[in-house]
């Protein structure tokens, strides 16, 4: 069975969210997955690293988040980790619509866009973990090579490709 992951360790800067959405999109393309499915993952995944960012942070830039992202049979895990001391979380309540404010919808995205959300202390930090259903037939494209990684640096936005074997190259 075919097994496939994303990889990424960003300085804690808003910049780097758009890094790591990149990232994710183009390790997504392979696996022929729907449009709607990949825009509620990027949203999901981009709230959670802009969270990590913003709340997750103590040290600002000196801090780091660590995002995994992994397809598991037919479930897509999202895993987002930062330095932050963390949260109670007590449930998602659904924000005000009449209030424009620019914060609070972010908890609330990543639980109506995924299937599954749970928060957890971890690693010195806070760990928000999603699931995503891909879709009850889905299997990995035989195009993929087994133990398929994608890795970014913070120095390149550019994602690296490296299967199991140790072959890389740039997508």
């Amino acid at each position: 069975m075919n097994h496939c992951w994303m990889e990424s360790v960003q300085p804690s800067t808003c910049q780097r969210v758009g890094a790591v959405r990149r990232q994710f999109l183009a390790w997504l393309d392979p696996l022929g997955l729907s449009e709607q499915l990949v825009e509620e993952a990027a949203v999901a995944l981009s709230e959670a690293c802009a969270n990590a960012v913003q709340h997750g942070s103590p040290h600002g830039q000196l801090d780091s988040f660590h995002v995994r992202c992994d397809a598991r049979g037919r479930n897509l895990v999202l895993e987002v980790t930062d330095c932050g001391p963390g949260f109670l979380f007590l449930g998602v309540s659904r924000p005000d619509p009449l209030a424009l404010e620019e914060h609070g919808r972010g908890i609330w995205l990543m639980a109506l866009l995924t299937d599954a959300i749970e928060f957890h202390h971890e690693r010195g930090g806070m760990q928000v973990h999603m699931e995503k259903v891909m879709s009850d037939d889905f299997e990995l494209r035989r195009a993929l090579p087994p133990e398929t990684i994608f890795t970014l640096s913070q120095e390149n936005s550019r994602p690296r490709t490296r299967t199991a074997e140790g072959q890389s190259h740039r997508r």
